[in-house]
């Protein structure tokens, strides 16, 4: 077989593997009932590059990697973001899956980066969820615990090199600034607990979040206004005198030096923060 028919028969099995999900394969999911049906180019392609065995035609061997295709991307993403489920319910939930795996396939093997767009796709709008500020920002804490579980660490600054050199988040923390109270609804479903009323967002971000590994273990943990905005000017900028300007209208009066000393020193303890690479 020539290169450039080994490179078609790969994107027509691969068009056919990425088809609707119908019948009684859909039925074993909790995706809703659809009228979709298979396209005739799925029978074509079994007939084309498939023998027929002792017992299945061509179309029904390709039918069985076509299941099993869907059935491990939605495992995959149902695994990766239960709170978003909890919140949305079952039926709700695989819809929201479906849409996102038809609008972007998956294209690199790595199945804990299957997921990494789904915050971006339901703030596009292409899809009308419930509870939509709630829902993205329960993905985009999802996605954070995923990358505190593999991110990368790098050497942390000296002493000497927080106040003389310019400043990082390590790989592994992420911030997050909510407007809903999607923390909270986070925490009940890793505790199994029932999601509770789900409240209407605020206008603007009323609780920032911190995602991060810490001894292998991940964690989220709230912040103080001001800290996340220290944290954010850093991780933005990387200076931090002018990350203390950018904290300072949220400090307190009193004490504001105190608490900006607190959280540096856990953070330097914790190691989140890092070297900023070279442009």
């Amino acid at each position: 077989m020539r290169v450039d028919e080994l490179e078609e028969l790969q994107r027509q099995v691969l068009a056919a593997l990425r088809a609707p999900l119908v019948g009684p394969s859909r039925e074993r999911t909790e995706l809703p009932l659809s009228a979709r049906v298979m396209p005739e180019s799925f029978a074509a392609t079994a007939e084309r590059y498939l023998t027929p065995s002792a017992a299945l035609t061509p179309p029904a061997r390709l039918e069985l990697y076509h299941r099993q295709y869907w059935f491990r991307l939605l495992d995959a993403l149902t695994d990766d973001f239960p709170a978003l489920r909890s919140l949305l319910g079952p039926r709700a939930f695989a819809a929201l899956l479906e849409a996102y795996l038809d609008s972007a396939p998956p294209r690199v093997a790595n199945l804990r980066q299957l997921g990494a767009d789904l915050p971006a796709f339901l703030a596009s709008g292409a899809v009308t969820t419930p509870h939509l500020v709630c829902a993205q920002e329960l993905a985009r804490l999802e996605v954070a615990w995923l990358t505190a579980f593999e991110a990368a660490e790098a050497p942390p600054p000296t002493a000497a090199q927080l106040s003389t050199s310019a400043l990082a988040l390590q790989p592994h923390v992420t911030l997050v600034a909510l407007r809903s109270h999607a923390d909270s609804v986070w925490h009940r479903a890793n505790e199994s607990r029932p999601r509770g009323r789900v409240r209407p967002p605020a206008a603007t971000p009323a609780r920032f979040v911190a995602v991060f590994r810490l001894a292998l273990a991940r964690q989220m943990e709230r912040l103080h206004p001001a800290a996340h905005a220290l944290l954010a000017s850093l991780q933005e900028q990387g200076s931090l005198a002018v990350a203390l300007e950018a904290a300072a209208p949220l400090l307190p009066a009193r004490r504001g030096s105190a608490l900006v000393e607190s959280w540096f020193r856990k953070w330097t303890a914790e190691r989140w923060l890092a070297l900023r690479e070279p442009a």
